[in-house]
């Protein structure tokens, strides 16, 4: 049975208030990111909660939401592997791989079976998501990319 190492990061919401910055960097919601970490790579899934700093949440509540929290799904970005090897002919190479402690490693992913993992994790919590990531990394990195 291979042995894997569980991560989940936060990364904040932004948005400045002042109006002419956030039009140059933008908002953005909390982000969080699970990593599954096993000898061949990492599979990595990531989501968007969609929940934005409280200005910038009154401002959307302004502007015609019903509440300043009712509505906020959150979104499905990414499920992707992180291969320490190529899994097909011709794949390219990324330098430094954020999963993989700096080395070099192989990827691809699919933003649509990210919202199918979201709504694993609405329905089973974090175990339905480390579940799906492992048939992920056996599938996709021990078989190769399915």
């Amino acid at each position: 049975m291979t042995e894997f190492k569980r991560e989940v990061h936060f990364y904040p919401a932004f948005g400045d208030a002042d109006p002419v910055k956030r039009r140059e960097e933008g908002i953005g919601g909390v982000k969080i990111r699970f990593v599954l970490v096993g000898p061949l790579g990492a599979i990595h899934f990531a989501i968007n909660t969609n929940w934005y700093p409280a200005h910038i949440q009154e401002e959307q509540h302004k502007d015609g939401h019903r509440s300043r929290y009712f509505g906020v799904t959150p979104d499905g970005s990414d499920v992707s592997y992180h291969s320490r090897v190529p899994m097909y002919e011709g794949q390219s190479r990324h330098e430094g791989c954020e999963w993989l402690g700096g080395q070099p490693c192989y990827s691809d992913g699919s933003s649509l079976d990210s919202d199918r993992i979201r709504d694993i994790l609405l329905a089973e919590g974090d175990e339905g998501v480390w579940r799906e990531m492992e048939g992920w990394y056996h599938d996709r990195l021990e078989g190769g990319e399915t």
